[in-house]
């Protein structure tokens, strides 16, 4: 007979059964709750930093990890299905996000003054990606796999930003706290002591944990007509006319 299942395993095993959105909800908003409790437990800016840069090492570890070592994957699965067309996207350097850019010492910034040791993270992890779907790509040889090259699409828009209006790379435009990122851990956006800047389209982070609409179109105009994406969209398009 087989013994109690513990309430972690029954967790466990209920959040294996949810739809990738819910699990993508969860892990944002465990993520987020582990930063804002190192924030609130951790007084020291410097142990504040590296105690969060632990939390965010093991979700990128555990990225890797699944992607090296698992033989299954919701692309694969989609592709089994029959799916002919598929555009899975990288990370973002998440070390242009101003809740990084806080809480990193000023000595860790990459040559476009984002934190350089959260970016070599998430490159770490795109490049894992982009060899999977290679190996997808050669066992599905009749779909068209496309590459959403977020890590540089996103590079590129910070180091030409006012080709596209875009005039604050860092700080958020919704937060408290002022200059130089006007974020503060204990009043985010939405908070009474929060406020929002008047213009928005100006600014590339939101909230410092997201971008704003400008941000985001800009990123889409990218992958779409900007070369950003590996193969061109337009293949993947003239692929689905042709079949049509």
């Amino acid at each position: 007979m087989k013994g109690a299942r513990t309430p972690t395993h029954a967790v466990v095993t209920w959040v294996k059964k949810q739809p990738p959105k819910v699990k993508t909800f969860l892990a944002a908003v465990s993520g987020t709750a582990a930063v804002t409790f190192l924030r609130m437990v951790v007084r020291d800016h410097d142990s504040l930093f590296v105690a969060a840069e632990a939390v965010h090492a093991l979700g990128i570890a555990i990225l890797i990890y699944k992607l090296t070592k698992e033989r299954t994957c919701a692309g694969r699965a989609l592709l089994n299905k029959g799916g002919k067309y598929l555009v899975v996207q990288g990370l973002p350097p998440i070390g242009c996000l101003t809740i990084a850019l806080t809480l990193a010492p000023n000595d860790d910034r990459d040559a476009i003054g984002c934190v350089g040791s959260a970016n070599k993270q998430s490159y770490s992890h795109n490049t894992l990606l982009q060899a999977k779907l290679h190996d997808l790509g050669l066992q599905f040889p009749d779909a068209v796999i496309v590459y959403a090259d977020y890590w540089n699409a996103y590079r590129a828009i910070v180091k030409n930003r006012d080709r596209y209006g875009l005039k604050e790379a860092f700080k958020a435009c919704c937060g408290a706290g002022g200059d130089p990122y006007n974020f503060d851990g204990s009043a985010t956006c939405g908070s009474s002591s929060a406020s929002a800047c008047p213009n928005p389209s100006q600014y590339i982070n939101w909230d410092g944990v997201h971008l704003t609409d400008a941000m985001d179109k800009v990123i889409a105009d990218s992958f779409i007509h900007g070369g950003f994406c590996q193969p061109p969209f337009d293949y993947l398009l003239s692929r689905k006319r042709h079949l049509l």
